[in-house]
C-alpha cells in the first residue's frame, strides 16, 4: 500500500457546456440532479441533440467515472458512479466534476468508498479554496487534485464493489421494509380491514427477503 495525490491516479474534468439544443446532430443524454438515486445513477429519459458532436464525445462519460456536483448545499452527499450500459453518449454538465480513475491502479468503488468516507468529506468541506462568497457550498478542482489516497493492491480494491453492490442491496429493501410499514399505518388508521391481510403477508415476505439479503452478506 502507498499513498499518493487523486490526481496522480484518475482524470479529473468538468462536464461539457454544451452551448445549445438542436433538432440535427448527435444524439445524448443529459444526466442531471434528479437522476442521482443513491449512490448511483439512472438513465436519464429524456433525449436530446446537438450538432457538434465532437464537443459531446470528448465529455462523454466512461463505465466507472465518479461524477460529483461543482456546488451546492449538500454536494459531499451527492456523489454517484457511472454504470449505466448506453451506445448513446451520456454527458453532465459543466456543473459536475468528472473523476475517472486509473484503472491500472485504482479501482473505481474503491474512489468511491474514499470520497464518501466522512474524513474525505471534512477534508473538502473544510479546505478554504472551496469556501466561496455566497453561502452555497462548491467544489474547486486544486482540492481535489490535492487528496491524498492510499492505494492497496487491486485484489483488496475489488472487494469494494462487492461490498457496494450488497449495501445497495440491503438499502433497497431496507427502503421497502419502511414503505410497508408507512402503510400499515395508514391501513390501522384507516380502519381497513380489507387490505390488512395482504399488507401482512406482504410485509413478512419483505422481512423473510431483508433477512436472506443480510445472510448472504454476513456470510460472504
Amino acid at each position: 500500500m502507498y499513498e499518493t495525490k487523486l490526481a496522480k491516479c484518475s482524470f479529473i474534468t468538468r462536464g461539457v457546456k454544451v452551448k445549445e439544443e438542436t433538432n440535427y446532430g448527435i444524439d445524448y443524454y443529459e444526466i442531471n440532479m434528479k437522476d442521482f438515486d443513491g449512490n448511483s445513477l439512472n438513465m436519464p429519459t429524456e433525449l436530446k441533440h446537438n450538432g457538434s458532436d465532437d464537443q459531446i464525445k470528448l465529455k462523454r462519460l466512461e463505465k466507472g467515472d465518479i461524477v460529483i456536483p461543482v456546488r451546492g448545499s449538500s454536494i459531499t452527499n451527492k456523489i454517484a458512479i457511472f454504470e449505466l450500459e448506453s451506445e448513446i453518449p451520456c454527458i453532465v454538465n459543466h456543473q459536475y466534476w468528472i473523476i475517472r480513475p486509473d484503472k491500472n491502479v485504482l479501482n473505481s468503488y474503491y474512489l468511491l468508498f474514499f470520497l464518501l468516507n466522512k474524513d474525505t468529506k471534512k477534508l473538502l468541506n473544510s479546505d478554504e479554496r472551496n469556501m466561496s462568497d455566497t453561502n452555497m457550498k462548491s467544489i474547486s478542482k486544486e482540492p481535489l487534485k490535492d487528496l491524498i489516497i492510499e492505494l492497496p493492491p487491486l485484489d483488496i480494491q475489488d472487494d469494494a464493489k462487492k461490498i457496494f453492490l450488497q449495501y445497495q442491496e440491503l438499502h433497497k429493501h431496507i427502503n421497502y421494509c419502511i414503505s410497508l410499514h408507512q402503510k400499515l399505518g395508514d391501513v390501522i388508521y384507516s380502519n381497513d380491514s380489507n387490505n390488512l391481510d395482504s399488507l401482512l403477508r406482504r410485509i413478512e415476505d419483505a422481512i423473510n427477503d431483508f433477512n436472506s439479503v443480510v445472510s448472504i452478506s454476513v456470510d460472504s
